[in-house]
């Protein structure tokens, strides 16, 4: 595939001045710097954001919020060393 791609991308610059070939090298390093690099940024922020789980629950966000709460409370329990 890559080389087909070549293939058709001298097509099309054939006959090109070298003003015009000018321009298109300095699109195609700016959609590589600037457009690729984003959308790689993108997807990495999406992942980022999707690495978080989520559940289902039939307890309201209060009911969740205690049982937190609930977790977070020292013991009375005396622990020997």
């Amino acid at each position: 595939m890559k080389w087909y791609a070549q293939h058709e991308i001298l097509k099309e610059i054939q006959g090109l001045s070298e003003d015009e070939l000018n321009k298109i090298i300095k699109f195609i390093r700016f959609y590589k710097k600037e457009i690729l690099k984003k959308e790689e940024k993108k997807e990495t922020v999406q992942l980022f954001w999707e690495s978080f789980g989520g559940w289902k629950e039939d307890k309201s966000a209060e009911e969740i919020i205690g049982v937190i709460y609930e977790s977070r409370r020292s013991s009375n329990k005396i622990i020997s060393l």
